[in-house]
C-alpha cells in the first residue's frame, strides 16, 4: 500500500508541475507528462489491472535451423508416395506405373500429360537455363562424334554401328563430366523423381546434337538383349531438351500421334517396357523418331537419360555392360 501511495503523490506532484504558468519551459512541461505517464503505468502494474505487453505473451520465433552436413541443393519439387501398382503387373516392375502417376501428379511441376495408356508426360522448366548452357559446354568439351545404332552382340557388348536412319552427332557424359556437380545434381533429381535407389541407377547422359536436316527415324529405346544384363532393362527414357528449335526437331511418338516441340529446359518422360503383360518385350506404342531440324540458325540439343531396373553403374565399371 506504501507503494501505491508514492505512486499517486509522484504523479500528483506532476499534474501540479504540468499546470504551473506557461511561463515553465517546455522542457519542464514534457518532463511532467512522462512522469505522470510513467507513475501511471507503475501504479496499475501494481494494482495488476495491466497485462503484460502482448509480446511476452508468445513464445519467441524459433532459431533458424541449420543445414544438414550434406552439400546436396535442397530439390525444387516434393517426391510423392507410390500408389498402387497398374492391374495384372509383374513382380519386380510393380513401381512403373506408380512411379509415372506420381509425377503426373506432382504439384510442384509443371506437367502436362500427352498420353494416358501408356502414360506420357511433359515437363516444364525440369532444367534452369544455366544447367542447359552448362551442358551444351560439358558437351563441346568431351567431344562429339558420329550417333550409331545398336547392331547384335560381340561376346558380350553391343557393336555399335553407323547407320543412316540416324545422322545426329552425340556424346557420352562419363569422366569429368560424369562427376560434374551440374549433372550430379540433375542425375540426382530425375533419380529421386522416379523413386530410383541413385543415380547409379541410369546410363550416362547422352548428349545429342542434331543441325540442319539431321534425325533419328522411328526406333524404340528398349534393348532385349540387356534382361539377362546386371542392371536389366530401360524401364524409362527422361529426355530433356537444352535450346529451342523455331522449326522441325519435334520427337514424336509415331503410334500415337503425339509430337513434342524441343523448348530450353522441358523434358518428356515415358515407359520403354509394358507394366502390364506381356512383360519381356519393348512398349511398341512408344515408338518415336527425332523429325529433321527445318531450321536453318538453331540447332537442337538434348539429352537422354535412360533409367533401368537395376544398378547400371557397378557392373559398367566391372566391363559387365553390355
Amino acid at each position: 500500500m506504501a507503494s501505491n501511495k508514492a505512486a499517486a503523490a509522484a504523479a500528483a506532484a506532476a499534474a501540479r508541475n504540468a499546470k504551473k504558468p506557461k511561463s515553465s519551459s517546455t522542457m519542464q512541461i514534457v518532463a511532467a507528462l512522462c512522469a505522470v505517464a510513467i507513475a501511471a503505468l507503475v501504479g496499475a502494474r501494481m494494482m495488476g489491472s495491466t497485462p503484460a505487453p502482448e509480446a511476452a505473451t508468445h513464445p519467441a520465433p524459433p532459431k533458424p535451423q541449420k543445414m544438414s552436413g550434406t552439400m546436396e541443393p535442397p530439390l525444387p519439387f516434393r517426391v510423392l508416395p507410390l500408389g498402387p501398382s497398374h492391374p495384372n503387373t509383374p513382380p519386380g516392375f510393380r513401381d512403373v506405373y506408380p512411379v509415372l502417376v506420381s509425377v503426373r501428379d506432382n504439384p510442384d511441376l509443371e506437367v502436362t500429360v500427352l498420353n494416358e495408356e501408356p502414360l506420357i508426360l511433359q515437363i516444364e522448366d525440369f532444367l534452369t537455363a544455366e544447367e542447359c548452357v552448362h551442358f551444351i559446354e560439358l558437351m563441346k568439351r568431351s567431344g562429339l562424334a558420329r550417333s550409331t545404332v545398336v547392331g547384335g552382340m560381340t561376346g558380350q557388348s553391343f557393336r555399335r554401328e553407323y547407320s543412316e536412319v540416324r545422322t545426329s552427332s552425340n556424346t557420352w557424359c562419363m569422366g569429368e563430366c560424369f562427376d560434374d556437380p551440374v549433372t550430379v545434381n540433375v542425375s540426382r533429381r530425375i533419380a529421386l523423381l522416379l523413386h530410383q535407389k541413385s543415380r547409379d541407377y541410369a546410363e550416362h547422359l547422352q548428349m545429342l546434337e542434331y543441325t540442319t536436316g539431321q534425325f533419328y527415324k522411328q526406333h524404340n529405346d528398349y534393348i532385349d538383349s540387356q534382361k539377362t544384363f546386371g542392371g536389366g532393362s530401360r524401364l524409362y527414357t527422361f529426355f530433356m531438351y537444352l535450346t529451342d528449335v523455331d522449326l522441325g526437331g519435334e520427337t514424336e511418338f509415331v503410334n500415337l500421334g503425339i509430337a513434342v516441340k524441343p523448348k530450353r529446359g522441358r523434358a518428356v518422360l515415358w515407359p520403354n517396357v509394358r507394366y502390364n503383360p506381356p512383360r519381356d518385350m519393348s512398349d511398341d506404342r512408344t515408338d518415336h523418331q527425332a523429325k529433321p531440324v527445318l531450321s536453318t540458325t538453331d540447332i537442337k540439343y538434348a539429352i537422354n537419360s535412360w533409367q533401368h531396373l537395376g544398378d547400371f553403374q557397378t557392373p559398367f565399371a566391372r566391363g559387365e555392360a553390355p
